[in-house]
């Protein structure tokens, strides 16, 4: 989080993802929407990529599924590794929703209330 705090309308996230040849792609979310803990979205922009990014929440029957969903605009050359960087996204993503899984399930989240 770029400036610290909260994820809330505003802020800014900033990523580094692996591409192709051991390089980085600088990437910085902007959250345009957020309504915790059920919804995020906003917009990307970073080193010739752009496009767009949502998460969402649902509970059911004791069990939370999150949706992940993003569209990726590629400039320059960029776009000859597009399928490398979406899968690189994609992984970094689902790492990025595990640490926080694992930690929860492992009793050391927030108390339940």
């Amino acid at each position: 989080m770029l400036g610290g705090g909260a994820v809330r309308e505003g802020a800014e996230l900033r990523y580094d993802v692996k591409i192709a040849g051991g390089r980085t792609a600088a990437l910085t979310l902007l959250v345009e929407s957020c309504e915790q803990p059920w919804l995020c979205a906003g917009r990307m922009s970073g080193d010739a990529l752009g496009g767009s990014w949502s998460w969402s929440y649902s509970e059911r029957g004791g069990l939370t599924r999150v949706t992940y969903e993003s569209e990726l605009n590629l400039a320059g050359l960029l776009r000859f590794a597009g399928a490398v960087i979406e899968r690189e996204l994609r992984s970094s993503v689902r790492g990025n929703l595990a640490n926080p899984k694992t930690y929860v399930e492992a009793g050391m989240g927030p108390a339940a209330g």
